[in-house]
């Protein structure tokens, strides 16, 4: 599902996401990816940290199948492990790059943009954050993760917009930092130059552009949780994930 390997000549923790079809986002996936980054973070040998994927997508963001069947103490649990995976992928303080060779679509567009570098393919791979269109509530976590990595502008366009598009137009946007036919060596060449700076003053300077997201993470809003729960319980929002999942 998450699979890592560590590249000894060059010091890279190689993270691929592993799930077919879409590399859907269920519990064991947000486990692992809380595994493989607190690993990462913890491992001084770790120079810098390539996410890939296997498959025709990136990440397809949550698995909604998984996010319909749980009852209430499972949609705490699945909210928590949410909110554990991605701050420590967030605040890992390694050099991130991330290969986006295929479709990067909700929770999946939001672990992208997460990366410290974003190298996207040039290609008719599709890219938007559609939770409002199937009805899933923004997390707060992935709210103020893109809030460093887009402009405000296209941060609105993303989120209410709330559509698909290709790469090209994604990054015409704002989306990513190089579009590419070969992503993974665009993101090797970046962590290759990247991981050659001072660990500390790369580390220093990592958590000042985090900083201002910081806050959330360290104290989850449980009160959000609650919120999300209620929201994901209307019919109307049963209904739009039901049809989502029909598509």
């Amino acid at each position: 599902m998450i699979e890592i390997a560590f590249e000894d000549d060059n010091k890279l923790m190689v993270v691929t996401l592993n799930r077919p079809k879409v590399n859907a986002q269920n519990s064991e996936f947000m486990a692992q990816l809380t595994q493989a980054f607190t690993q990462a973070n913890q491992d001084d040998n770790v120079r810098g940290v390539l996410l890939r994927a296997e498959g025709k997508c990136f990440s397809a963001g949550l698995d909604l199948v998984e996010v319909l069947s749980l009852d209430e103490a499972g949609q705490k649990a699945f909210l928590t492990a949410f909110d554990e995976a991605y701050s420590a992928f967030y605040f890992c303080e390694k050099p991130i790059a991330a290969a986006v060779h295929g479709h990067a679509i909700a929770g999946g567009a939001v672990l992208a943009l997460m990366a410290d570098f974003c190298a996207l393919v040039d290609g008719p791979a599709q890219f938007g954050t559609t939770e409002l269109a199937v009805g899933v509530p923004f997390p707060q976590v992935a709210w103020d993760a893109m809030y460093t990595a887009v402009p405000p502008r296209t941060l609105r366009k993303l989120i209410y917009g709330a559509a698909l598009m290709d790469f090209p137009s994604a990054y015409e946007m704002g989306v990513g930092d190089v579009l590419t036919q070969n992503p993974e060596e665009a993101a090797r060449g970046w962590l290759t130059t990247v991981s050659a700076f001072p660990s500390e003053t790369f580390k220093h300077t990592k958590q000042q552009m985090r900083q201002k997201a910081s806050r959330h993470f360290d104290a989850p809003n449980l009160g959000e949780m609650v919120r999300v729960r209620e929201i994901m319980e209307t019919p109307q929002v049963k209904e739009a994930l039901a049809n989502a999942l029909k598509r």
